[in-house]
Formats: structure tokens, sequence, C-alpha cells
């Protein structure tokens, strides 16, 4: 008999061993598919629940799998094969690790079920997945979650879901329905999306929406790639800006260096400027400020505003605009600028009238002085004058004979003078004080390649044209030629147009200019001269023009509605006006004019066309389909901005408090990026240009809005082909004489001391800067090398606390195991007793050899 004593350490150690040997999870076949194994436990014992046995252990831990799990307490349920986990759930496979409350796991499908708390997905990557429901399978490495789950990587990096996977083997997330995704200041969301955390690749394969600092995009599908900072997104690529609005087929986005390429029927416009740009390639580069738009390039400009709604369309191979801060800016160009402006709003017609008028009261002054019958009838009517006035000579008001003081008058008072002096005192005190940086951002624009621009009263053709803020200048060159009215043209070497008040004032042909009026009866009216300066009414129509510089003139006129006349004249300066139909009203000759009138029919052949004469009606863009096939998108703005946003909503169930901290900081980061752009600079610089006309008129030309990449490339268009677009005339410039010599002297000077105070301290300017990009590049590097050392001690204290745990386990198994073969070798030595049975061979085996690497 055995002793119960005795019966019952047999027990346990046999259930021991059964524990500790493999167990074979069989289906009905009775084929094995994989084996579970109990490590180790604190406490082992075998209960009864349901009427069916099952093992209890506390602080047990299981392989399966190649799978490890561990857990405060455990039950297993051999003939149900499942195991229950509970307390401080930890599932490991490979480097991903699995935490919970509770699990229920179920051998035969190799499935792990967690229920009932938060569990905590963290792969090699540290990327942290939270949610409450998850099942995870040990044999194909797959964890599929439901419910609701967010994902949090170790900088920040949030994506969350309705419901997903996560392909352990491959590094893969999945995620699927509301999901929403925040990273680098960049939100986006979307319904369907692969993650891979190896490669920091996300996948959107289903239409995605994103947003950063107000602008947004719309797309069919596309991908971002984190460790190039690279987004592309395809399929009816939208974009929104705070007024822009864009269409491509693709859309490439570099978010390091901020720079956009946008391909295949590229369109962008700007409802609030009135203005579209068209192509199949767009490039924007965010360091230089840079658009570039090629490949069918063109733009259109509408004015709804007018009695006859009107559209200007412009084509041409290539659009580069970029702009530059006004501190930056070449001073040559500058100098340049200032002058070509200067010349520009010059009237030398009007001066020339002036002048004369001068010249001739001047004459007459010294004629009536040196005359002694003039002197004497002067006396005359002033002595009357003063009987009338009952005043007696000698008295005050009364001039004397040795005191003619009337001419002398207006030269007498200093008081003029000493204001003036005062004036330019404060005006020095003004300007020596240091000058602020003036950031004001100026636009350039080069267009190149068949430049074409059509409106219903004006098409223009050019090889290349250049349009810079400086001076609000257009400068069209190789053979440019235009078009007015369908029946005059413009021809030079090179033609500058000037804008003003997004009108276009006046036109410079420069050398060999040449204009041809087309009349009926296959007539050219023609005036050919050196220079010609065109003034241009609101509505684009000839107003008047002044010829300059060896004159040749050949009009045709009219009698009884037949061309009868014709009449050719020579001179130094034409001037002539128009009525508003376009025909001629007055024509003024001036210095030594030579004219004569000649019967048409008398005119021999050969006379009819000046030297020069160029008429080229097949170089006219006909339509806008000459210059491009751009249709003008209708808006779609108010059906995007109905878009609902990105909402975080199980991000702040699971990592509670992080979005609040995320959004009050990228509120910080906006107000201190809008503090800066307010600062002082701007509004110092508007406090000296009241001091300086030269200031004021520079800071009001170069004024722009740059608001980001895709609405810089609409002001781009927009600056350029308002150039001929659209035309505003001034007061008649006959009626308005230009500022007296004195007054011009003073501007000059001026302008010239400002200049100087600003070129004393560009070198000081521009050394300050070099340090601070300095400073600020050494600081990155230091970043980029601290988070790189981070990493690594992060990575290195991993791998030497997994050595530690494994080494651990390995040698608690080895000494484990050679107890229990100690004292089985003691047994066997040890006699059997009288009326016992020797022990099985299956019951006295030796255990197995532990797994390799364990």
């Amino acid at each position: 008999m055995v002793h119960p004593s005795q019966k019952r350490r047999l027990i346990l150690f046999a259930a021991f061993l059964l524990a500790a040997l493999p167990l074979s999870a069989q289906d009905k076949s009775g084929q094995t598919d994989s084996l579970v194994r109990l490590l180790n436990a604190r406490y082992l014992e075998q209960v009864e629940t349901g009427g069916r046995m099952a093992r209890r252990s506390v602080e047990p831990t299981f392989l399966h799998n190649g799978t490890y799990l561990s857990c405060d307490s455990a039950l297993w349920h051999v003939e149900d094969k499942i195991i229950n986990c509970f307390g401080h759930v930890r599932l490991v496979q490979g480097e991903s690790v699995l935490t919970s409350e509770q699990l229920d796991y179920l051998i035969d499908e190799s499935l792990a079920q967690f229920r009932g708390g938060v569990v905590e997905l963290r792969n090699r990557q540290d990327n942290i997945l939270r949610t409450r429901i998850l099942d995870y399978n040990t044999k194909d490495s797959l964890a599929i979650f439901r419910g609701g789950a967010a994902m949090m990587s170790s900088d920040g990096q949030i994506i969350e879901s309705d419901e997903g996977t996560y392909a352990n083997a491959r590094g893969l997330f999945t995620f699927s329905g509301n999901v929403n995704m925040f990273t680098d200041s960049v939100f986006v969301r979307t319904s369907l999306l692969n993650y891979g955390s190896d490669t920091e690749r996300a996948d959107f394969l289903e239409p995605i929406d994103f947003w950063k600092e107000g602008n947004m995009l719309s797309a069919g599908r596309g991908w971002y790639e984190r460790r190039a900072d690279t987004f592309f997104f395809q399929e009816a690529v939208h974009g929104l800006g705070e007024t822009a609005e864009s269409w491509s087929d693709s859309l490439f986005y570099y978010r390091i260096p901020n720079d956009v390429l946008m391909l295949g029927s590229v369109q962008i416009q700007d409802q609030s400027r009135k203005v579209a740009a068209m192509g199949d390639r767009l490039q924007y580069v965010d360091s230089l400020a840079r658009v570039t738009l090629e490949e069918r390039a063109s733009a259109a400009l509408w004015d709804d505003g007018r009695e006859q709604p009107d559209t200007t369309y412009l084509g041409a191979q290539r659009f580069v605009y970029w702009t530059v801060p006004r501190c930056d800016v070449d001073g040559q160009e500058v100098k340049l600028a200032d002058k070509r402006r200067e010349e520009m709003l010059g009237d030398p017609v009007s001066e020339y009238r002036r002048r004369a008028a001068k010249e001739a009261a001047q004459a007459r002054e010294e004629a009536l002085r040196d005359d002694p019958q003039a002197q004497a009838q002067r006396q005359a009517q002033a002595a009357r004058r003063n009987a009338a006035a009952g005043r007696k000579p000698g008295e005050p008001g009364q001039p004397t004979a040795s005191a003619p003081a009337p001419a002398a008058a207006p030269d007498s008072p200093a008081l003029p003078d000493s204001t003036v002096l005062a004036a330019d005192t404060l005006q020095v005190a003004v300007d020596t004080l240091p000058p602020p940086k003036d950031t004001t951002k100026v636009g350039f624009l080069l267009s190149r390649g068949d430049v074409r621009i059509f409106r219903k009263d004006m098409q223009v053709r050019c090889d290349s044209l250049r349009y810079s803020d400086l001076d609000s200048i257009a400068r069209l060159y190789i053979d440019p030629v235009v078009w007015n009215e369908g029946r005059r043209q413009y021809n030079s070497d090179s033609l500058f147009v000037l804008i003003r008040n997004d009108r276009m004032e006046r036109a410079n042909l420069l050398s060999n200019a040449f204009i041809h009026t087309e009349e009926p009866g296959g007539y050219f009216d023609q005036i050919k001269s050196t220079d010609v300066i065109a003034y241009f009414s609101d509505s684009t129509s000839l107003r008047r023009f002044d010829a300059l510089g060896g004159v040749t003139a050949l009009i045709y006129l009219e009698e009884n509605e037949t061309i009868a006349t014709v009449n050719k004249t020579e001179s130094k300066m034409m001037m002539a006006t128009f009525d508003g139909e376009g025909n001629v009203e007055h024509v003024y000759n001036f210095d030594s004019p030579k004219s004569d009138a000649y019967p048409v029919v008398q005119l021999p052949a050969a006379e009819h066309k000046l030297r020069g004469f160029n008429w080229q009606p097949e170089r006219r863009p006909r339509d806008k389909f000459d210059v491009t096939a751009m249709v003008v998108r209708d808006s779609e703005r108010e059906a995007y901005e109905a878009r609902p946003k990105a909402e975080f909503k199980q991000t702040d169930v699971y990592f509670p408090g992080h979005m609040t901290e995320l959004y009050a900081g990228l509120e910080k980061a906006r107000e201190a990026k809008r503090t800066r752009r307010a600062e002082p600079e701007g509004d110092e610089i508007l406090r000296s240009a009241q001091h300086d006309t030269l200031a004021a008129r520079h800071d009001t030309l170069a004024l722009r809005d740059s608001t980001g990449a895709l609405r810089d490339s609409i002001v781009v268009l927009r600056d350029s082909t308002v150039v001929l677009s659209e035309a505003k005339n001034l007061p008649d410039t006959l009626s308005n004489a230009p500022q007296a010599p004195a007054d011009t002297t003073t501007y000059m000077t001026d302008r010239e001391l400002r200049r100087a105070l600003r070129i004393a301290r560009r070198d000081a300017r521009w050394a300050e800067l070099d340090a601070r990009d300095a400073a600020k590049a050494k600081a990155r590097e230091a970043r980029k090398a601290a988070r790189k050392e981070r990493a690594a001690a992060r990575a290195a204290a991993r791998a030497k606390k997994q050595a530690e745990i494994d080494a651990a386990k390995l040698q608690k198994y080895i000494e484990r195991y050679q107890k229990q073969k100690e004292r089985h070798e003691a047994r066997k030595q040890k006699p059997v007793p009288s009326g016992e049975r020797a022990p099985a061979p299956e019951a006295g085996r030796e255990l197995p050899a532990p797994p390799e690497g364990e």
C-alpha cells in the first residue's frame, strides 16, 4: 500500500512533469498543429471547473508559435485547449509586445483574444497602438483590432481609425474607417491607409483630404514617405488656399523645403484677383520664392466690373515668377528701375511747350524792360490807379520811378527759402536714423518663347517679356508688335509698358518706332520716328501719342467719305489726340515742321508706304484659341470646405491630453509667426516714407501679399498678365505741367542721400545675417546629432535589457533542469521498496533538452 502522503506527492510530481512536457494541440484528424510549453510558474495546481480539470498557475510563462505569453495568473483548460490569462498580461513575439489586463488564448486557432481593458501594442520602432478589442494570431503574426484605435510614434505622429490590422512580420499597419492622421504639422483624413513602420511610408488608398496652415488639398489617393518628407497625390488633385484654388492630375509636396511640383492639366485661379493660370507643369521652389509654369503655359484675367466685361489671355512657352525682399535687391537693379520709371513718367512734349512758353515770356519781359515807351506807359497806368485809390505819390503802395518793384517782388521774400532749408534739415535728421530692413516682397516676372496676349480690343506678340515691381514696367523684347482696335499696329525694337492701378497707362516704343493705321481702300496712316509714347484711356483705347525724334508722318484725309488727300509731314516732334472712336482729332508738329499735301492720285505708288513699313496681320492672335485652349473652371470651394476635418476622438480616449497640447503648440507657433510678420520694419518703413516721397513711391509699388506656395503662383500671373490686359490714363499731361526744376533737384538729392545711408549700413547688415545663418545651421546640426545619440542610447538600452532578461531566463531554466535531472538520477539509484511497482518508462523518461538559444 502506498502511504497517502506519498501518493499526493506522486500525483503532484506527475502533474508537474505533464505540465513541463510538450503538449500537443491536435485537431480531429490527430495532426499536430503546434506545441504549447509552460516554461515556468511560481505556483501550479490542478483544479476542477465546470466538471472539468484545469491547471491553475501563478506568474506563468507560456511559449507557443515562438510567442511568449506571461501574466499574473492563468487557468489552462486542457480539454478545451484554452488558456485564460489575468493581470499584467504580456504577449511577446519578435520585437513586438502586447500588454493588457485580460486575455483568452485559443490554442488550436493560435489566437490571442484581448478583451476588457486597454490593449497596447508596441513594435520595434516604438510605435504604440492602443485599443480595447484586439485579436492576435501567433501563427500568422497578425493583429486585428476594432472598436476604435489610435497609434502614436515615438516622435508624436498620430494615426487613428475605427478598425484595422497589424502584420508583425512586415511591420505593416492597415487603418480603415474614419482614418485621421497627424504628422509634422500636417493633418490628413481618409478611409483606408497603410503605414509601414519599417519604411515609415503611408499609402492613402482611398480619397484623402489634407490640411496644413489653413491650406487644404484633396485627391483620389497618394502616399507619404516620412524619411524623405515627401507627399504625393494623384487622381483629381484639388487645392484650396486663402483665396486661391488649384487643380492638377498629380502633385508632389516636399515638406522640409516646402516645395511643390504639379503635373498634368494644372490650373490655378484666384477669384478675388480674377486671374487663372494653366499648364502641364508648375514648380514652386520656396527657398527662391520662385514659381515656374511651363508646357502649354497660359493665363487668363477677367474683369466683370465694367460695363462690358472682358477677359485677357496670355500664353508663352514658360513663365517664371520670383520674389526678393527689397533689402536684398541689387542696388544697381534698383537704380536702373528708378531711371526707367523716371523716363516713363516724363512728358517731352509738355516739357517742350512749357519751356517754349517760359522762353517767350522771358523774351517779352526783356523787350518791355528795354522799351522806354513801355516803361512810361506803366508809370502812367500806376499813377491813374493811385489817383483812383486816393493816394499821393510816394505813399505806401505806390511804386516810384527809381524802384519799379513789381518785377523784382517775387524774388525778394526770404521766408520760403528758410522754410525749405528747415524742411531739408529735418529731412537729414530723419534719414540719419538707422534705416530699418525693408523685407517687402518685390516681384519679378520673365515670360519666354512666343509670348501671345489676346483681348478683344488689344493683341500683343513678342519673344520675351520682363516685369518688375520695382518700376511696374513690362518690357517686351524681340519683334514686339501691338494691335489695337483691330486696325492699328505698333512696332519697335523694344516696347515698355507702364502699369498703374491695374491699368496700362502708357507705352514707350523705343528705337525704330512705327505706327500703322489701316484705312478704307487699302490705305495706311503711317508715323515713323525714333521713339513713340502712347497714352491710353481706361478702356485701353489710344487717347494720345507723341512721336519723338525725326518724325515722318503720312496721313490720308477723307472728303465726302472718300480718301482724297494725303498729307506728308516731317518734324522733330509730333503730338496727336484721338476721339472716343479712335479717330484723329488734332495733330501738332513742333520744331520746324515741313508739311505737304497731295491728291492721292498724284502720289507715286512707291511713296504710299514709308520706309520700315511692316504690316503683319498674320501674326495677330485672332481669338483666345490662338493663345490657349484654357477653359476657366467653376469654383468648387464651397463643396470642399464643407468636408469634415480631421478629428482625433480615439486619440483623446487613448492618449488623453496629447491633442490639446499639440493644438496649443501649433497656435503658439502661428502666433509667433504673425508677431514676426507684424514687427517693426513694415511700420518703420511707412513712417520713414512720410518724410521721403521716393520711399513712399517704392513702397506703394512693391506692396504685395505672398501667403504661400500656391498663392504665389497666382500672384505671378496676376502681376504679369495685367501688364497688357487693362489700361487707365492719367489726366491730360498737356494741362498738367511737370514739377519745377528746383523741386526735381531736391527730390533727387533726398533719394541719393537715402541710398547712400543704406549702402553705408549694408555690409554690417549682411554680416549680421551671415552670422545668424551660421548659428542656425550649427544649432540644427547639434540637434540632429543629439537626436541620433538619444536614439542609439535607447536602442542599446533596450538590447541590453532584453539580453539580461533572456540570459536570466536561460540560466533559471538550466538550473531547474539540472535539479530535476539530479533528482531523477538519485531516484534511479534508490532501491524500490517491497510491494511497490517500479515506475513506468513514460513517467520516468528524461526531460527534453532546452531549445537552442533559450
